[in-house]
């Protein structure tokens, strides 16, 4: 909520350096457990030193939360998460109520926006790539301007691969196949003028 507490500790000696801090949190009398979100620890010291620790979790019984747990399918295969309830994950890896919201209303909103277009339940097919652009006028970023600017671009063609869900796919080629359908001349006008198919494979 943005709110702050200041406390003030006991020491009778310097404490010299701070380079670590403990932070434990404990119920209040009897009421139930509940967590709370700790973004940074301000230390000023009886020297007037300000020692910031940066915390950004969420603190419950104890200290901070437990660690994500996971379970294997089968032998060398990737491991997945192991948590048999969403409520079962800790805050600190889980989607927050804050989060959750705005996807919510994000789709609730295009969803709007693509039924007053009469694109919501269309099957006709796009001409071109400028119809795409029509698709979605608020919901626009500068992420999805960047991408419809620069999809054909290889380094950024490139990228989404190795930042999709598995980059192992990606193999290096290190000579063209014997059924390569692409040609010298065809891939010539895109090259630099003293570079060849081959000096690019290299």
């Amino acid at each position: 909520t943005g709110s702050y507490a200041v406390q003030t500790p006991a020491a009778t000696v310097s404490l010299g350096d701070l380079l670590l801090l403990r932070l434990e949190k404990d119920p209040f009398l009897l009421l139930p457990e509940d967590q709370w979100f700790c973004t940074t620890i301000v230390v000023t010291t009886p020297q007037d030193q300000v020692v910031l620790f940066p915390c950004h979790r969420w603190i419950s019984r104890g200290g901070a939360e437990g660690r994500p747990r996971y379970a294997t399918f089968a032998e060398g295969m990737p491991k997945y998460s192991g948590f048999k309830d969403m409520f079962e994950v800790p805050n600190d890896i889980s989607i927050s109520i804050s989060k959750i919201t705005e996807l919510t209303t994000t789709k609730a909103l295009s969803e709007i926006e693509l039924r007053l277009k009469g694109l919501s339940n269309s099957t006709k097919r796009w001409k071109d790539l400028e119809d795409l652009k029509s698709v979605y006028w608020f919901r626009a970023s500068p992420i999805y301007d960047y991408c419809v600017e620069h999809w054909k671009d290889d380094a950024f063609y490139g990228s989404q691969f190795l930042n999709g869900v598995n980059p192992n796919i990606i193999q290096r080629c290190s000579q063209l196949p014997p059924n390569f359908p692409v040609s010298e001349d065809m891939v010539k006008p895109f090259l630099q003028p003293d570079s060849s198919l081959q000096t690019e494979m290299k």
